[in-house]
C-alpha cells in the first residue's frame, strides 16, 4: 500500500558501526530496532569496510580499536552513541557495562569461598580492563585484603614483536607459580581465564583446588568448551545493546 511505502521512506537509517562486535549485543539492538521500526545498517560490523558516504539518521558505535573508524563516526556528524569509553574525549551519549559492578561480584565470589591470596590478570591496555582490575582491588580492599595485578603490557618481559605469543605465556607461567595458592585469579575476559587455565595444566596446578579461576562476558565457547569449569560473570550484553 502507499501507506505501507511511505511507513518505509520515513523509517530510521542506524548504522552498526562496532569496532568490538558481539552477537548478543546486536541481538539486543535488533529487538529496540524491531520495536521502533528501525531499518539497521549492520555494514561494518562483519567486513570492517568503512561506508564513506553512508547516509542514514544515527549511529550506533563501539569505537574501541582503530582510529579509522573513529574518524567516520565524527566525521559521519549524525546521533551517535557509543558503547566503549575508549575515546572519552568524544563527548557522545554511552552505554557502559559496569565494570566496578563486575569486579565487586568477582571479589565477593572469591571471599565466600574462603580466598586469601588473590590476582587480576590483564594483557593490554583497555578502558574495560583496567575498569576491571581497579573495581576488583578496591572491593579486596574494602573487605580488608590486597590482591595483585598481574599485567603483560607493564611487564618488563613485554614485547609486540613476533615472539609476543610465547613470552607472554612464558612470563604468565612465571607469575602463576610465583603467586600465593590457593589462588583466585580473575581474568579480564574469558579468553584470558582459558589462557590461564591452559597454563595451569602445563604446570600441573589442579583447577579451582590450587588455583580458581573467574573470567567475564560469559562467552560460551570460551567457557563451555572447556573440561575443566571456569566461572564467568554475565556482563547482560544484550541488555546494553537494547539500552
Amino acid at each position: 500500500s502507499l501507506f505501507g511505502l511511505s511507513m518505509r521512506k520515513n523509517r530510521k537509517r542506524i548504522l552498526l558501526a562496532m569496532g568490538w562486535y558481539d552477537y548478543r549485543l546486536h541481538a539486543g539492538i535488533a529487538k529496540y530496532a524491531l520495536e521502533h521500526d528501525w531499518h539497521l545498517c549492520p555494514d561494518t560490523t562483519k567486513e570492517k569496510v568503512i561506508p564513506w558516504g553512508w547516509e542514514g539518521d544515527g549511529i550506533l558505535a563501539w569505537l574501541g580499536r582503530g582510529d579509522d573508524l573513529a574518524d567516520f563516526v565524527t566525521q559521519a556528524r549524525k546521533p551517535t552513541v557509543d558503547f566503549s569509553y575508549r575515546r572519552p574525549h568524544l563527548h557522545y551519549p554511552r552505554v557502559l557495562v559496569d565494570h566496578a559492578a563486575v569486579a565487586r561480584l568477582v571479589a565477593e565470589h572469591f571471599l565466600s569461598r574462603g580466598h586469601r591470596h588473590f590476582a587480576y590478570y590483564s594483557d593490554v591496555n583497555n578502558w574495560a580492563f583496567e575498569e576491571n582490575g581497579r573495581g576488583f582491588l578496591a572491593a579486596l580492599q574494602e573487605a580488608g585484603h590486597t590482591g595483585q595485578w598481574i599485567c603483560w603490557h607493564r611487564s618488563p618481559h613485554f614485547t609486540d614483536g613476533h615472539l609476543q605469543w610465547k613470552r607472554k605465556r612464558d612470563w604468565l607461567a612465571a607469575a602463576l607459580k610465583r603467586l600465593p595458592k590457593p589462588l583466585g585469579l580473575f581474568a579480564a575476559t574469558d579468553d584470558h581465564a582459558v589462557e590461564a587455565l591452559e597454563i595451569c595444566e602445563n604446570l600441573g596446578l589442579s583447577v579451582p583446588e590450587e588455583v580458581s579461576i573467574v573470567g567475564t562476558d560469559n562467552s560460551q565457547l570460551a567457557v563451555d568448551a572447556m573440561r575443566t569449569p571456569i566461572s564467568s560473570v554475565d556482563t547482560n550484553l544484550e541488555l546494553v545493546g537494547y539500552r
